[in-house]
Order: C-alpha cells, then structure tokens, then sequence
C-alpha cells in the first residue's frame, strides 16, 4: 500500500507540474486597464471610483507591435498616452485605443534620445525626460512631430519629469 500511494502521488506531481505548449492566457489583441478620473475631484473620489468602475481599453496598434511593460499612463485632450519601457517608445492612442501616433526615435542625434526616462503631456506638448543625455525633448502632442529640446544644466539622477502649471 505505501509504494501503490507513492507511485500515485508521483504521478500526480508529474501531470500537475507538467508544462505545455498551451499559453497561460491568449487575448486577441492588447489590453490595458486605466483610471484616469477627473483632476478635480478629490483623491478619495478618485481612488474609490478606481476600484468600482475601471475603463478597458483594447489597444489598436501596427502589424507586430507589442506593448509590454506600460508606464507614464496620462490621459490628456481625449487621447491615451504611455511609454513602453521595453521598446523605448512613447505611444499616444485615442480613447477607443486607436493608435494615433508612436514616438520611437532612441539614438544620439538631433531629436532622439538614448534613454527615455519619462514624459508627460501639458497643453499641446509632449515632454519626454531623456535623463542620459540630460535633455527634455518636447514633440507635438497632436502630431508627434518633434518640436526642440531643452538642456538640463543640473546634472543629477533625474528620473521623473512634471511639468508646473503656467
């Protein structure tokens, strides 16, 4: 009986931690989760809503594009914008997750940047913190076109950029 419940307990282990090719989980196309409430409720409203009425949006992007690890989420004049930390690119959707634009211009040169640390949108402006080159490149945030740097004469970590109401 201790052998006849070894070997059944063996062959239990080997079917449960088998591994297949199966994915874990397959969605036919890209989704991300966001709340982005109103700036003028309070944070309480805001955090609360978050948890009861979250907005999926299912992201329409080019042939092979694949968003990975999504960060700097804002949502500014009715479009979806985010950086993709894994493709070094900043991203600007409509609200139905269309992709409008998708800035992807990592180098050395005139309107790159080698390292894409953060970004954010103000008005019609796209800021994107390149913290290696201790640079702030500024793009149309309608168009994604570039627009003209701004050099960072304080040379210290930097690693989030916000830009001061006017």
């Amino acid at each position: 009986p201790i052998i006849y419940a070894a070997l059944v307990c063996g062959a239990m282990m080997c079917v449960s931690c088998g591994r297949g090719n199966a994915p874990l989980a397959a969605y036919p196309k890209q989704t991300i989760t966001y709340d982005l409430p109103d700036p003028e409720e309070s944070k309480w409203t805001q955090f609360f809503d978050s948890i009861h009425a979250p907005k999926i949006v299912s992201l329409m992007l080019d042939e092979g594009e694949v968003v990975s690890q999504i960060e700097a989420l804002q949502m500014a004049g009715g479009r979806l914008y985010f950086k993709d930390k894994q493709l070094h690119a900043v991203f600007c959707c409509d609200e139905s997750g269309k992709k409008i634009f998708a800035i992807k211009r990592r180098g050395r040169g005139h309107g790159e940047y080698y390292d894409l640390t953060d970004c954010c949108v103000k008005g019609d402006t796209l800021y994107i913190l390149d913290r290696l080159k201790c640079q702030i490149l500024c793009y149309s945030a309608s168009s994604g076109e570039y627009l003209n740097s701004i050099t960072i004469n304080d040379r210290a970590d930097y690693y989030a950029l916000r830009v001061a109401e006017e």
